[in-house]
């Protein structure tokens, strides 16, 4: 109820006092959303709803007749958003509808995850920190892709990981997954992870199911053609970026040059590369300088957060099961070859902050054991209390 009253009363805050981001624009119900990335998504919409559909065959046909050779525009964003755009009549004067569906979104996506957490037996405290972590907040105000993807993972993920859900809900996370891949580009990653965890399950259990695999195999080569010329614009612009985007004050392209210059080189670029990974982990997280002009308690709250989060993902490498860990890794894998911003855990925040619970749980445990003998009973108690993910 705490996060649901927040979120409402950060809404109706912002209709009279905007609230600027990172790059100094105004959010708020009333105003249309500004930035690159929204503009994309109601080009698509233009394209999709206001000219001839053959705009958009004919320049996928343009790109694969001659592919990775200077066709380096993005072609069209997912169709998920651009419908909401359409659906609800998106422009100047006629915000508030669309703004309340998120508004309504980012409500049933914390309650889901509520939902998750209290079955996974996490303590009341922790219940009321997620209900109050400022990313869910920020998105359900900020009108992007991200609050639609984390909606369409949380279905996915509580359906293909629930008991025996990979054959009992099938219908729903595989709805989910095709949400996921028209939502977002990096929707792929959650595709691949499906389709390799099937194949080593399959591998498991010495059967496989020929109808079943074939429809994944046809689905990721279709979502692989839909999105190749996405991801050739992206590589291409690859060296741009990394001559562009920082991580604490540093490119990637003097990361990859090396940054310990006392070194000798075969040990600074090695570590060099490292560093460039640990920082853009850091910033997946949170753990990273403001962008812009944003007050030092926002920044500080993000902050916070990370450092649950990070703990998370350590924990998920150590002690995750294999399901989690190839999950977790394969939604990691386009952040670490590009640019990483912690508004891209929105999706698994959930998941990273639970086990980022467990990280600390199990260092305190690991104290108490070695320090406090008298908190062992306890701490034991509230193990034997607390749900571990693992696979079926």
């Amino acid at each position: 109820m705490i996060g649901s009253v927040f979120r409402i009363t950060l809404f109706l805050y912002a209709l009279f006092v905007p609230i600027l981001n990172e790059a100094g624009q105004p959010v708020s119900a009333h105003i249309v959303q500004q930035g690159i990335d929204f503009s994309f998504y109601q080009q698509t919409a233009e394209k999709l709803f206001s000219r001839p559909f053959s705009e958009i065959t004919d320049s996928f046909k343009t790109f694969y007749d001659n592919p990775f050779e200077g066709h380096y525009d993005l072609l069209i964003a997912g169709p998920v958003v651009p419908v909401l755009i359409i659906g609800f009549e998106y422009r100047q004067g006629n915000t508030l509808p669309l703004a309340l569906f998120y508004l309504g979104l980012g409500i049933g996506l914390l309650w889901l995850w509520l939902f998750w957490l209290r079955g996974m037996g996490a303590p009341k405290i922790l219940l009321l920190l997620f209900a109050l972590l400022p990313n869910p907040l920020w998105f359900t105000l900020n009108l992007s892709s991200d609050l639609p993807f984390a909606a369409c993972m949380v279905v996915f993920y509580l359906t293909y990981f629930d008991r025996q859900g990979e054959n009992r809900h099938w219908i729903v996370w595989g709805i989910a997954l095709l949400l996921l891949v028209m939502t977002r580009p990096n929707g792929l990653s959650i595709l691949l992870f499906v389709l390799i965890h099937q194949t080593i399950r399959a591998y498991q259990q010495r059967s496989i199911h020929i109808p079943a695999f074939a429809c994944l195999s046809t689905v990721t080569l279709a979502a692989g053609i839909y999105l190749l010329p996405y991801f050739s614009a992206v590589l291409h612009a690859l060296p741009r970026e990394h001559a562009s985007y920082t991580y604490f004050g540093y490119s990637t392209q003097v990361y990859f040059g090396g940054i310990f210059d006392l070194l000798p080189k075969w040990l600074d670029w090695p570590l060099s590369w490292l560093t460039l990974l640990g920082a853009k982990l850091l910033y997946f997280v949170g753990l990273r300088p403001s962008y812009g002009e944003v007050a030092w308690w926002i920044v500080t709250l993000r902050a916070g957060a990370g450092l649950i989060l990070l703990p998370g993902l350590v924990w998920t490498a150590v002690r995750g099961d294999t399901k989690h860990r190839l999950l977790i890794g394969l939604f990691l894998l386009p952040f670490i070859g590009g640019p990483s911003q912690d508004r891209y855990n929105l999706a698994i925040q959930p998941l990273l902050f639970y086990f980022g619970y467990l990280a600390y749980r199990d260092i305190f445990t690991f104290g108490a054991f070695i320090f406090a003998p008298k908190l062992r009973q306890k701490n034991l108690k509230t193990r034997a209390e607390t749900t571990i993910p693992s696979s079926d």
